[in-house]
């Protein structure tokens, strides 16, 4: 059996607005094995970004807090850390790479400052060794001229090599976990290739879990093992990419499959009807119920459960499993 290094049951993180209680991540459950690449997929708002931003026990609170669940990351259980203890956790076990690098690289400092910085706090490295370490990195993820980059600023690189710096900086420290929120959104095609082929040579390299958060449905075929669909704050279905996307069993996930663009396919791309629900109002019964071809009476009564189609493949439907 493949060793599990993170396992997420029952996740619910909420919001307080004016409008009320949002519900942004309600009951998520999945695990990961080490080395494996699990793509997170789905509309915006379903939940994708919070989900790894509790994980990294980053939610901003007020108005967001954790409401309960269990995140077992190698044997601990992150939730009941201290804030001081998840510091510690942060950039040397698990690190994050967010959408827009940007926002994440101060612009006052050079990138070498800024990528010292984290070996010296998380590994008291000295700045010598610190700096050659940094140099290595930056070699690791294509970026020419290393050595001389480093005394760069942030604003002196093209969008696509800060992604590149923002991936370095995230595996300075060799991290098992490694979350990517929409890495490649506002790349253009050709980087976006590059980032994503980084993305699998690191895994292989140095057997880093990844989870990869994305909305793009071909990004996931060609670079993850396997998928978890969310939809309004759950996880309507997960499993082995291959299985998942030759065999979709999800009304969402089909409607989701319909709407990309093939080669070949002429006509109009079929758009799923209608929107996600208020996650401050949700209806009773399933969720995607309102905006679903295959809906039947029964749909609006219970909350369906995530149920076993074949191994390792789930699905939260009344219609499939034993009893669909």
């Amino acid at each position: 059996m493949p060793e599990m290094i993170l396992d997420v049951q029952d996740l619910r993180t909420y919001f307080d607005t004016d409008e009320g209680l949002v519900k942004a991540v309600d009951g998520v459950s999945f695990r990961l094995a080490r080395g494996t690449i699990l793509g997170l997929v789905g509309e915006s708002g379903s939940g994708k970004s919070a989900t790894a931003l509790s994980i990294m026990r980053l939610i901003p609170n007020p108005p967001g807090r954790i409401e309960g669940g269990c995140i077992d990351f190698q044997g601990e259980n992150l939730l009941a850390k201290t804030e001081a203890e998840m510091r510690q956790v942060r950039g040397a076990r698990i690190s994050m790479i967010f959408q827009d690098p940007m926002t994440s690289l101060d612009p006052v400092f050079t990138i070498g400052q800024q990528l010292t910085e984290a070996l010296t706090y998380h590994q008291r490295l000295r700045k010598k060794e610190a700096w050659a370490r940094s140099v290595d990195m930056l070699r690791l993820v294509g970026i020419p001229s290393p050595e001389a980059r480093m005394r760069n600023y942030p604003h002196e690189f093209s969008g696509g090599m800060q992604q590149r710096v923002m991936i370095a900086m995230a595996l300075l420290c060799r991290p098992d976990l490694l979350l990517a929120d929409e890495p490649t959104t506002a790349l253009d095609v050709t980087v976006e290739v590059q980032i994503l082929d980084l993305l699998q040579d690191i895994r292989q390299r140095l057997g880093t879990s990844i989870i990869l958060i994305t909305h793009d449905l071909r990004v996931v075929v060609n670079v993850c093992d396997e998928v978890a669909v969310m939809y309004a704050g759950n996880i309507v279905e997960i499993g082995p990419v291959q299985e998942v996307f030759t065999n979709p069993q999800h009304p969402y996930t089909l409607g989701l499959m319909a709407s990309i663009p093939r080669p070949g396919i002429k006509g109009r791309l079929q758009p799923i009807p209608g929107r996600p629900p208020n996650l401050v109002d949700l209806p009773t019964g399933c969720r995607f119920l309102p905006r679903c071809p295959e809906a039947i009476a029964a749909c609006q009564e219970a909350f369906p459960a995530l149920v076993e189609v074949s191994e390792g493949h789930r699905v939260r439907c009344i219609r499939r499993g034993p009893h669909g």
